[in-house]
């Protein structure tokens, strides 16, 4: 039996991707230390351990194959096994296991989904800790967008951020504390905020390693900068993209190196939009900064910057989407190696669309 399992829960947007390649990356060296990194629950998203908590009644639950009671049971006693023999393993070398998976911020939204993945943890550890990273609402509206494009949303920017309110748990904070100290007490809640400059070392990596007690050294690697955000074009590309071809009609390989050509930063985010996102978070984000950071003046510092001349993605998406169908007609309809070129050079240009 372990002592203690750590779950991080994300939030989703905090770099989430690199803390799970971080553990995956050391986890023969975080074994040696006394952590048990398992990949019983997914290779690197220990999604699996989220799962098993679904009701079965959601859309995503039902994509997943989890709507009726036997396909979750099956699925549990299959993670049961499976973890059960890691922890059986580990045991000679320590009594901590990390689970990682931002899964458990966006698809955990229940009380009774949470304490379903509680009581299948429970004969496995004596005590749980949760780690929580917390990132500004309007900047973790921007990122879900662009990451979300790459997921197929096909969206005005205007319309997605309409989604951004405090009645949304995604967003809430709040909510998302509230619900995991409803089996973890306070005292084992570790809350930090999502920016640089309140990172223990300067960077995430550092600090997830302060706050779950991995000492640092020699033995561990950082893992390599891994930014999921497109940058303004490339969300124009990729939207417009997906509008005249299906994206299963695009093979791994050309999309993956589509999307890595297309990578990049842009905030969409307007000062009206932003101060809006902040009014109508501010009593939710105060109960937070109370409870969990009563040092601080205020849980989210004050955006003061703001884009002078506000960017028009709707005109960009139509623009390379007249370009794209144009394209495709030579390419025969078909994704090929020169297209997606083609594509990740019109993504490098700043040209505006009105003069191509």
């Amino acid at each position: 039996m372990l002592k203690k399992i750590i779950l991080h829960i994300g939030t989703e947007k905090t770099g989430t991707t690199s803390i799970q390649e971080f553990l995956n990356l050391n986890r023969v060296a975080l074994r040696d230390k006394g952590f048990l990194a398992p990949n019983s629950g997914g290779e690197r998203h220990q999604s699996t351990f989220a799962l098993i908590g679904f009701d079965g009644t959601t859309a995503f639950a039902k994509k997943r194959k989890l709507a009726s009671l036997t396909q979750r049971k099956l699925l549990q006693s299959r993670l049961k096994r499976a973890f059960t023999k890691e922890v059986k393993e580990f045991s000679k070398y320590g009594d901590t296991a990390i689970i990682s998976s931002e899964w458990f911020h966006s698809k955990v939204v229940r009380k009774s989904e949470m304490e379903v993945i509680l009581k299948f943890l429970s004969p496995f550890a004596k005590q749980f800790e949760v780690v929580c990273y917390l990132r500004e609402q309007s900047a973790l509206a921007n990122s879900r967008y662009s990451t979300g494009i790459l997921h197929g949303i096909n969206l005005p920017f205007d319309e997605f951020i309409a989604g951004c309110v405090k009645e949304t748990p995604y967003y809430n904070h709040a909510k998302t504390l509230r619900l995991w100290q409803e089996g973890v007490p306070q005292s084992s809640m570790h809350t930090r905020i999502y920016e640089k400059q309140s990172f223990a070392g300067g960077a995430l990596i550092s600090d997830f390693a302060d706050v779950t007690g991995i000492k640092w050294d020699d033995t561990l690697n950082l893992p390599p900068a891994m930014n999921s955000s497109l940058s303004e074009n490339g969300m124009a590309i990729i939207r417009a993209l997906l509008s005249c071809i299906e994206r299963r009609h695009i093979n791994y390989a050309l999309w993956t190196k589509l999307r890595d050509g297309l990578r990049g930063s842009c905030t969409l985010i307007s000062e009206a939009t932003y101060h809006k996102i902040h009014q109508d978070f501010a009593a939710s984000n105060e109960q937070v900064r109370q409870t969990y950071f009563p040092e601080r003046d205020v849980l989210f510092a004050v955006r003061e910057n703001f884009m002078t001349q506000p960017i028009n993605l709707e005109e960009k998406v139509e623009y390379f989407t007249d370009v794209i169908a144009t394209e495709l007609e030579h390419h025969a309809h078909k994704m090929t190696e020169a297209l997606v070129d083609r594509l990740i050079t019109l993504g490098a240009t700043q040209t505006p669309p009105s003069n191509p």
